[in-house]
């Protein structure tokens, strides 16, 4: 950057966000062991042969002799030949196996495999550290991977085409498809997912005897798998079974695109289908009438095993084929002693209702809904096959009895704290210097809301410093913040009372809107020795991150026009005192200057470059 006068925020000049919390609640301040690398694994293995190509995902799963949480993002170098690939994080917070995974691009080759250093793991400006706030140990030992034969690298991959055509429903009765029923055909791509680009519907033509008919698009975007659908008509008649021919797939206006923009051959090659002997069709035959083949609650209570007031149930209902709904079909639900009616929600169209209930404070089920074999009713709508039959509305052997998951409780649930955690750690050892950010979660047991603003008592030394509410409403953690002043001190550990949760003329309430109790009880915290306070000392602002946000719109390189955008990231907030900061990008041999874009006055700054005619780099643009 150039030399505008920056300057860490102190002395209440500047307020900064909180960001980058814990994604779980903590519960306990005490220092433990740190955890270390257990295993490192290959959880993904390439779809042909032992070589992965462009656009398929390499997984690996990290496994630490203990649970940990992580925030922000961190990462694990991959040597592909000889170049090194960053697979991010991707999942298994709160456990004791992360997941880190990286797609593979253009020009990544590696012909005797991957392989994955001792020291790849790194924390990329985020943290993995148990519930209690011990920072993992980052070293991979002799869980490091060498050369991983099964496991090569080729990202030249020139086409997609299509890799299987299968009819991927069934009739209702028999092997004869009747009318109204839906013929689903579905359509597999290698070795990338595509796209239907806006601007036309792609079909699939299927022959029914002697007739074309066209199976309409029905979804898949963005995966390997397109889904197509045709609607049997009464005049439709095909004895010997349905065909798919070689050129049956047509883009009809709209494109496919994959992620990377290579070419897509949508010829079925070897991949046709002939005379499908369990796929006739008879439209004039007896329309069926679509019935019921399943049902479950999809909903969760949001604590435990038993809703409160509020929230919803919701329960699905699967038929054989595609209903259509009018007006508002009803489904009972026996709760306790009582029927409450669910009223129909979604689906229409599909072979999918969902019907929702919310809970009243009368509402009692101790043993678990229920819902009986006669539940689903009309109440003056209807449910019928796209051909216009009547679904038959009995739930015969899916009735659902006493599902002990879903337990029903009306009366008003008091949420109370759970966990209470020190969330943030100081830029350097144990110590908070001026300027830095503290921050504490409060885990509840159930999710609540927050109005106004809260505060968090903090005991420095012999002073209370309130840490205000800054993130969380609507979830079980909520997170507080404070930034170290130079007149704090804490030289054995900050502390959190038993009562310092205060509203401050805010509310803490659940989503029923019952008060939460605000006392920390034996979630309080004593001197926390991994976090003293010293705001006599000045905390330097570093740099900890450098991140490209943009991508190029096509494929790997910006054109003439296209705007760079960077993120650099500091360890504290920071701010423009005079000037106007740059950042310079090497591209090819010249050095480009990034304009400052935002970001004053907080973590994260962003920097935006437009490239010109005259700015070539063939191998990738470069900050130093």
């Amino acid at each position: 950057m150039n030399s505008a006068e920056i300057q860490p925020s102190s002395e209440r000049r500047l307020v900064r966000a909180a960001a980058g919390l814990l994604a779980c609640a903590c519960v306990a301040a005490a220092q433990q062991a740190a955890p270390t690398v257990s295993a490192v694994a290959l959880s993904s293995s390439p779809p042909r042969q032992s070589t992965y190509q462009r656009g398929e995902t390499i997984r690996v799963a990290v496994t630490f002799t203990a649970a940990v949480t992580v925030t922000g993002s961190p990462q694990l170098a991959l040597t592909i030949g000889s170049a090194t690939r960053q697979a991010r994080y991707a999942s298994g917070s709160g456990s004791a196996t992360l997941a880190f995974a990286y797609t593979v691009q253009n020009g990544d080759r590696d012909t005797d495999g991957l392989a994955i250093g001792a020291s790849a793991l790194a924390l990329n400006g985020g943290t993995i550290r148990t519930q209690g706030g011990t920072s993992a140990s980052l070293g991979l030992g002799t869980h490091a991977l060498a050369n991983q034969a099964g496991h090569k690298v080729n990202g030249n991959v020139a086409t997609v085409t299509v890799s299987s055509v299968t009819i991927a429903s069934r009739p209702v009765s028999g092997d004869t498809y009747g009318a109204g029923e839906r013929i689903e055909v579905a359509v597999g791509f290698t070795p990338l997912a595509v796209t239907v680009e806006a601007g036309g519907q792609p079909t699939v033509a299927l022959t029914i005897g002697s007739a074309t008919r066209q199976a309409a698009f029905l979804g898949g975007n963005g995966t390997r798998t397109l889904t197509f659908g045709y609607v049997v008509q009464a005049a439709d008649l095909d004895s010997d079974g349905v065909s798919i021919g070689a050129g049956a797939l047509a883009h009809n206006g709209a494109s496919f695109h994959p992620e990377f923009n290579v070419n897509v051959l949508s010829g079925l090659g070897s991949h046709t289908l002939t005379h499908q002997a369990n796929h006739k069709v008879d439209g004039g035959a007896t329309a069926p009438p679509p019935t019921v083949t399943g049902m479950a609650v999809a909903s969760s209570p949001a604590s435990g095993d038993t809703y409160g007031a509020g929230e919803r149930i919701a329960v699905e209902v699967d038929f054989r084929l595609p209903v259509v709904v009018t007006g508002s079909p009803q489904l009972a639900l026996t709760l306790g002693s009582a029927t409450r009616q669910a009223s129909y929600a979604s689906g229409s169209g599909t072979t999918t209702l969902t019907f929702q209930y919310r809970t009243q404070a009368v509402d009692a089920d101790t043993d678990g809904l229920s819902v009986g074999a006669s539940a689903l009713a009309l109440n003056g709508g209807t449910i019928q096959s796209q051909a216009g039959t009547n679904a038959a509305l009995g739930l015969g052997t899916h009735a659902l009895t006493h599902q002990a998951n879903h337990k029903v409780n009306g009366a008003a649930t008091v949420p109370a704290v759970t966990a209470v955690a020190l969330a943030s750690s100081p830029a350097s050892g144990d110590t908070y210097g001026r300027g830095e950010m503290i921050e504490v979660e409060v885990g509840f047991q159930i999710a609540v809301t927050v109005t106004g603003s809260p505060q968090l008592a903090l005991t420095l030394g012999s002073a209370t410093r309130q840490a205000s509410y800054a993130s969380g409403s609507g979830t079980t953690t909520l997170t507080f913040a404070y930034e170290a002043q130079r007149t704090d001190m804490d030289a054995d550990g900050l502390g959190v009372g038993a009562s310092a949760l205060a509203l401050n003329s805010g509310t803490i309430r659940s989503r029923t809107g019952t008060n939460a109790m605000l006392g920390l009880g034996t979630h309080a915290i004593a001197a926390a020795a991994g976090h003293k306070v010293n705001g006599s000392t000045a905390t330097a602002a570093t740099v900890e991150s450098v991140t490209i946000t943009s991508s190029p719109l096509s494929g790997d390189t910006y054109g003439a026009g296209e705007r760079i955008e960077v993120e650099v990231g500091f360890t504290i907030r920071t701010s423009i005192i005079l000037g106007s900061p740059q950042l310079a990008l090497t591209i090819g041999s010249a050095t480009r200057q990034a304009a400052y874009v935002s970001g004053n006055n907080t973590r994260t700054w962003t920097f935006a470059y437009v490239v010109q005619a005259a700015d070539a780099d063939s191998d990738g643009l470069s900050i130093g």
